[in-house]
């Protein structure tokens, strides 16, 4: 097979890349592109807290499209934390906007949920069995699969266990830099508050 054949081959996966784009990663805020991030960015400035229960859900949905938390004082502290060092802080903050069933936020402290990390480690093992499973299978009978049904079979559980391990995998390691530095993200609340309130005090002072 020579070189132009493989390529005109290639050619027909061109319009699955979005597809495969949509599988193999995971959007949140750093995902978009540089004008929605500043949209995005626009939007968060002007939230407020909302009472109202209908203004309150369209602004948790609009932080949604946006790849954030739908809590908006979370975002900012997200954000803030992130600009403050870019290189070291960006994988904490990513994680934070992807796992956010993997943690609370009450009274300005982020807790992790230690028992969602099972759900993971359980899908991992799937994965893992799944794929133990379908090589089993092709070692034992020393042939791969003969139907039609049997390639379907087979290699549905193999694409299945590939998925499983790579979710799984990708969901674990998220959650290590989340834990890793969540500690010193609560601090950082902490000591912008503190900031806020003492800016707030000398202006009042200054009136």
């Amino acid at each position: 097979m020579d070189v132009s054949s493989i390529l005109n081959g290639l050619k027909i996966l061109i319009p699955l890349l979005p597809f495969f784009k949509k599988l193999l990663f995971f959007d949140t805020f750093f995902s978009l592109s540089n004008k929605e991030k500043s949209e995005a960015i626009t939007y968060l400035k002007e939230c407020a807290d909302e009472h109202e229960p209908l203004d309150k859900y369209k602004q948790e949905l609009m932080l949604l499209d946006y790849k954030m938390s739908t809590n908006y004082l979370l975002n900012d502290y997200i954000l803030k934390y992130f600009i403050s060092n870019k290189l070291k802080n960006i994988k904490f903050c990513n994680s934070m906007f992807l796992l956010k069933d993997f943690y609370s936020y009450n009274d300005f402290n982020v807790k992790t949920k230690t028992k969602m990390i099972i759900i993971p480690i359980i899908v991992l093992i799937l994965g893992i069995v799944f794929g133990c499973g379908t090589t089993f299978f092709v070692v034992s009978e020393n042939q791969f699969p003969k139907s039609l049904l049997d390639w379907f079979f087979w290699g549905g559980l193999t694409l299945v266990s590939i998925q499983y391990i790579y979710y799984s995998s990708y969901t674990l390691w998220c959650y290590f830099h989340m834990v890793r530095k969540v500690n010193d993200f609560n601090i950082f609340i902490s000591l912008v508050r503190m900031k806020i309130l003492l800016q707030n005090k000398s202006l009042n002072n200054i009136l």
